[in-house]
């Protein structure tokens, strides 16, 4: 029984001895996963791990990365290793997939370290050469001809944007109208180095006289430059009375082709919504999402163009599309619901609209409080809107539209920037009267918060609170 309980006590020792020498001479691969644009760790991203040598067997693992943008892999045998990381944002930034490779011998530990980089470093990326002043970046594309597919070699990229500044003498916002253009070069590629950053932005494709739909994007500062691929369609476009935006403001017919659009329309939680408007912007006609929130739009032009999703209750989702002459393209909308607090009783409450009582204090605009809102007993928005000198309403209900008489812009419909509670581009008729706490209303070029007012006026709208 002794000889046995030592023989036994003897093996454990050696299996033991064995387990501890196989793991020194496993090898580990591990490293941290940076977001160096936006100055924090990268989570949930892919890492790749392949054994390239020896190729048998086989041998490949994804890892996603914790928190706190760490990853690690133990146990592999010495060899040659090729390692690959993706994220979402390498897409949203037109960034390749990035890769390294490796090589491990029998116990060795090899720290590989991925990040997206700054907006420092993309900047210098997509402007060699060029030195971008602070608050500025760049937007990037493609262009291409709608009808054919080929790059849109000398076309014009054009954009327009506000700048806001302080006047010394009177100690006013003064919005200033600014725009810049380049040319495409031979490679079908355009960059626009030096626009504002956190700014609201319009790009339009010009050729030969013509002008295709203008774009809304922003590029924001801790990135520092905006990936925005174009096309440009003859037959679907109008012709451009200059070089620069036109100063008409008559309406224009709606462009028209023979492009289809279909999609569906989501909550942010994933939840498929009926009854959604869906329309292309400077195209004619718009559809209603069925039970499902699947859509389908007829008719429409071809090129870059600027798809909207507008409910009651709901803040307008807008994403751009690519369509073609007698293709169907299929996009996917989301949209996020506009809360609404339940009435309360307030005893008391001081600067409930805080901004609203600074911007009173400037010589621009109209302004309603709660109580004038309630007197006019207004059965929609618009309806406030509507008594105002240089607007009027195209439209009513769901589909109004507030259309500035006095703005210009893309030789297109002028209208004002609408935002609710600090969200731009809205719609007049998406809160009711009985819903809003205070109205700002600025019927011109001047006057708004900062950066909002893009030469067609500003409307501001706060919910009650």
């Amino acid at each position: 029984m002794t000889h046995r309980i030592v023989a036994g006590l003897a093996l454990t020792a050696l299996v033991l001895l064995a387990q501890r020498a196989v793991a020194q001479q496993s090898a580990r691969i591990d490293g941290v996963l940076t977001d160096s644009a936006h100055q924090k760790p990268l989570s949930d991203a892919a890492v790749f791990v392949t054994r390239l040598e020896p190729a048998q067997p086989e041998f490949s693992r994804t890892l996603i990365s914790d928190k706190d943008g760490r990853y690690h892999l133990d146990s592999l045998v010495a060899g040659r290793y090729s390692v690959m990381f993706s994220h979402p944002a390498l897409d949203s930034l037109d960034l390749p997939m990035l890769s390294r490779e490796v090589v491990l011998a029998a116990g060795d530990r090899a720290r590989v370290d991925f990040g997206i980089p700054s907006g420092a470093t993309l900047r210098r990326v997509v402007c060699p050469g060029v030195q971008l002043p602070a608050g500025t970046g760049a937007v990037i594309g493609a262009v291409t001809d709608a009808d054919t597919d080929r790059p849109l070699v000398g076309a014009s990229i054009v954009v327009t944007w506000n700048e806001v500044s302080v006047d010394r003498n009177t100690l006013q916002a003064v919005t200033t109208a600014r725009s810049g253009s380049v040319r495409v070069d031979s490679t079908g590629v355009y960059r626009l180095c030096g626009v504002p950053t956190d700014n609201y932005l319009l790009v339009q494709v010009q050729m030969g006289g013509r002008a295709g739909s203008a774009l809304r994007t922003e590029v924001s500062d801790s990135v520092g430059f905006k990936r925005l691929d174009l096309s440009f369609s003859a037959t679907a476009s109008r012709v451009l009375a200059a070089d620069t935006p036109s100063a008409d403001t008559a309406e224009v017919a709606p462009l028209t082709g023979t492009a289809v659009l279909t999609g569906t329309v989501r909550s942010k939680t994933g939840v498929p919504l009926a009854d959604v408007a869906v329309s292309v912007d400077d195209a004619a006609g718009s559809s209603r999402t069925d039970s499902l929130g699947r859509f389908r739009l007829n008719g429409l032009p071809a090129g870059s163009q600027l798809v909207e999703a507008r409910r009651v209750g709901f803040f307008v989702g807008r994403k751009s599309v690519e369509l073609r002459s007698g293709r169907t393209v299929d996009v996917q909308l989301s949209i996020d619901r506009i809360v609404s607090l339940d009435s309360i009783r307030v005893v008391a409450q001081r600067n409930k609209y805080k901004d609203f009582e600074q911007h009173k204090r400037l010589p621009f605009g109209k302004f309603f409080t709660e109580d004038q809102i309630e007197q006019r007993h207004a059965f929609e928005a618009s309806d406030i809107v509507r008594l105002t000198p240089g607007f009027r309403i195209v439209g009513s209900g769901y589909d109004a539209k507030v259309v500035s008489t006095r703005g210009a812009g893309f030789g297109r419909i002028c209208m004002p920037n609408i935002i609710i509670d600090n969200m731009q581009n809205q719609d007049i008729n998406l809160i009711r009267p009985n819903d809003i706490g205070a109205m700002e209303i600025y019927n011109d070029s001047m006057g708004g918060p900062p950066g909002a007012n893009r030469g067609c006026g500003v409307i501001v709208i706060w919910t009650k609170r």
